[in-house]
């Protein structure tokens, strides 16, 4: 069996935002997915409910991690990601605020929890404000 991570978020359109910059290397392209469910009433496309990661090598789960840290960095507001292995029962929620702002070594602990969660192994701790920077 395929080792799957997935990564959700409350806006669909994040996640489809997400999705783009993910195909767009081509090395990545073949192992992710953007997975949706049927328009609800009245909608008129469907809806973006996460997206899927064959975790098959170190090579991807770093390219998807270093892809999903550039993306942070264009956001402009909060942005709250949860991201799950079927390997492990465990959750990460990853939130973060002004990614552009954060010093080195708070952004290599933000890289270091995506590039855990993708994987599957245990999390580490992040100080209180997920790494962010206040």
């Amino acid at each position: 069996m395929s080792i799957v991570a997935t990564i959700e978020m409350d806006a669909s359109a994040d996640l489809r935002d997400l999705h783009a910059w993910l195909t767009q290397d081509h090395e990545l392209r073949a192992w992710v997915e953007l997975v949706e469910s049927p328009p609800p009433d009245g909608a008129l496309g469907p809806v973006a409910d996460l997206v899927q990661i064959a975790v098959e090598s170190p090579e991807v789960v770093a390219g998807v991690t270093s892809v999903i840290i550039a993306w942070l960095r264009f956001r402009r507001g909060d942005v709250k990601i949860k991201i799950r292995n079927t390997r492990s029962t465990s959750q990460v929620d990853v939130s973060v605020t002004r990614v552009k702002a954060l010093d080195g070594a708070r952004l290599g602990e933000l890289i270091e929890q995506i590039k855990r969660a993708i994987s599957g192994e245990p999390p580490a701790e992040l100080p209180p404000d997920g790494g962010a920077g206040g």
